[in-house]
């Protein structure tokens, strides 16, 4: 996966990013409380994002 993901190339490792990941998630996940008028569209367009970014861009 390291490889895969070049981490060592870009500077980074697995606790760096494992790090991020856990301050992003609550950081995305406040949008339930602050914008429940738009949850859905707000929620999906999240997803797909986070999805696409990290299966095509590594």
């Amino acid at each position: 996966m390291a490889k895969y993901f070049e981490l060592a190339i870009l500077g980074t490792n697995w606790r760096t990013e494992t790090l991020v990941g856990c301050t992003t998630f609550p950081v995305m996940s406040e949008t339930i409380f602050v914008n429940p008028s738009i949850l859905a569209a707000t929620l999906l367009s999240a997803g797909l994002a986070s999805i696409s970014m990290g299966t095509v861009a590594r």
